[in-house]
């Protein structure tokens, strides 16, 4: 358990330093044309989010591992049926996440744990390699202008919705309301919350795939009422 806790520990410190940094342009990471593509069978990565992913397909493995060796850097799509072993493009979802692979840990003779830093918004254009995984060409999702006087009240909108949900799961650590009223930056604030939203991954890609701002921090914002609400009840 103790080991548990630390990695969580670790893990939250790690979004908290890349959370410090957005904005910052040191150390800007420059995303290649092309990218290997890493698949998800249940969830959806968010520009911002640091989370630990299990794989074991083989094609995954040999993907992590070659890709730690060179840059590090990957596109993340969340597959549309998790039932499927082995997804081809059709089975993928166009917009992805372009990620960093942070740390790679054996947790078994077969399986693995992987820590990945989503980075941006890509779209997945032409896959270029089927074997022996994915990969594709992106392109760069720039940030559409946004209204200043909206985006201002949806964020005090979502970080007061953020603090009563967190007040109603206290084993959640201190530390995540901490990280949650240090975040400034809208579009940061409104996909972190939307990564750990309780949410299916339609709904989670839908948010994804909403690139302006104020749409997007509306839908997040329905999300996570809706589990306060459903919080309030339980």
């Amino acid at each position: 358990m103790s080991d548990e806790k630390n990695e969580e520990k670790e893990i939250l410190g790690t979004v908290e330093h890349a959370l410090t940094k957005t904005g910052e342009s040191d150390g800007m990471v420059v995303i290649p044309e092309e990218l290997p593509v890493l698949t998800l069978r249940n969830t959806v990565l968010f520009p911002g989010s640091i989370v630990p992913l299990g794989i074991g397909r083989p094609k995954t493995v040999r993907l992590v591992e070659e890709s730690i060796k060179s840059n590090g850097l990957v596109a993340v799509v969340a597959q549309r049926d998790p039932d499927i072993d082995d997804p081809v493009p059709a089975d993928l979802y166009g917009l992805a996440c372009a990620a960093r692979l942070v740390k790679l840990v054996k947790a078994s003779k077969d399986n693995f744990s992987v820590v990945v830093q989503g980075l941006s918004r890509v779209r997945l254009t032409e896959y270029t390699q089927s074997l022996p995984y994915l990969k594709a060409r992106i392109t760069a999702i720039d940030d559409p202008p946004f209204n200043q006087v909206e985006v201002e009240a949806l964020t005090m909108s979502l970080k007061k919705t953020a603090r009563e949900v967190l007040r109603l799961i206290p084993e959640l650590p201190p530390s995540a309301a901490e990280l949650l009223e240090r975040v400034d930056d809208a579009g940061v604030l409104s996909d972190l919350i939307a990564s750990n939203v309780e949410a299916s991954v339609d709904e989670k890609q839908s948010v994804l795939e909403t690139i302006e701002l104020v749409p997007r921090m509306r839908r997040v914002l329905e999300l996570l009422s809706r589990q306060l609400e459903v919080l309030k009840l339980s």
